[in-house]
């Protein structure tokens, strides 16, 4: 469980950082969609990639209250920016075709069950040791 976990969380840091460095030396696509969006004049992308660098090191460390909150961060920043997309306020960039708001909703939905499912196998561990 906790290898899966760690394994999307990189890819996600990944995925997030790449999208911030093709933003940021203006490769975004010719026919004018959208880089990252911004939330309070920060990049949604790197947001998302210090949200799950929070999930990954709360992981490594087992600080289960962290990693809720950064869940709770990164529902926040997802929810904001999928809305928006949804009532055509914004466009979030796309990625193999898929909108890159939804993809990261629907990671920390992932997040949250593997994280709810590892941090109760930990704590039956714990009470188990006692």
């Amino acid at each position: 469980m906790k290898k899966l976990l760690l394994t999307l969380l990189v890819i996600c840091i990944i995925s997030a950082i790449s999208l911030t460095v093709v933003h940021l030396t203006g490769g975004l696509p010719p026919d004018g969609r959208p880089g990252c969006l911004k939330l309070f004049g920060i990049l949604a992308c790197i947001i998302i990639a210090v949200v799950c660098m929070v999930l990954l090191g709360s992981l490594l460390l087992n600080k289960r209250h962290v990693y809720y909150f950064g869940l709770a961060v990164g529902f926040g920043v997802s929810t904001w920016f999928s809305s928006r997309n949804m009532l055509g306020l914004a466009s979030c960039p796309e990625v193999f075709h898929l909108k890159s708001c939804y993809v990261v909703f629907v990671s920390m939905i992932a997040f949250t069950i593997l994280g709810v499912m590892y941090f109760r196998e930990k704590m039956k561990e714990q009470s188990g040791e006692l």
